[in-house]
């Protein structure tokens, strides 16, 4: 049978304010009441929890703890992973959706998602890609003038406005 919410409730509980979910009972004798429940995973940055059995991430389990229901997309981390599983930053999306939340790279010599500088011109160039199109925005005598054309493509696409706005995750 799949976890509910209640089942959940009967085994952790949820602090708002860091977002993690506590063991209310020791479940299989080996975890400590009061401990927070899980381990992270260092790659992502996600905690990997298991409850009666199943492995699942703790912001999933956090949805279903706040919502009743697991998401039907994927859940974003609307302000990045680190910002944790509080309730406003959580959010059930497309995975296209989610996409459009993404960080910048570490790559990244601009400053800004989608900005870089061009070898052959050395001018600046904004591009989006939309729907797995790569949309070219024009090249630019200055960094700010191709962020603002990018950030004017954010909002014209529909992306996230704070899309590639956080900092990269170390290498």
């Amino acid at each position: 049978m799949p976890l509910s919410q209640q089942r959940l409730k009967e085994l952790v509980t949820y602090d708002a304010a860091t977002g993690g979910l506590y063991w209310r009972i020791s479940p299989n004798g080996r975890a400590k009441v009061g401990a927070r429940i899980g381990s992270p995973d260092p790659k992502r940055g996600y905690r990997n929890c298991w409850v009666d059995g199943e492995q699942h991430r703790e912001h999933r389990l956090v949805f279903l703890y706040l919502h009743g229901r697991f998401p039907v997309g994927v859940t974003d981390h609307e302000h990045g992973v680190e910002a944790g599983n509080t309730v406003e930053n959580l959010r059930d999306v497309t995975p296209l959706e989610n996409g459009r939340n993404m960080r910048r790279s570490v790559r990244n010599k601009s400053g800004v998602v989608g900005v870089y500088r061009s070898s052959k011109t050395q001018r600046w160039c904004a591009d989006i890609r939309v729907n797995d199109r790569t949309v070219y925005l024009g090249s630019f005598d200055t960094v700010a003038e191709a962020a603002a054309a990018r950030q004017r493509a954010v909002a014209a696409y529909g992306f996230h406005p704070n899309h590639g706005m956080r900092p990269p995750l170390a290498p």
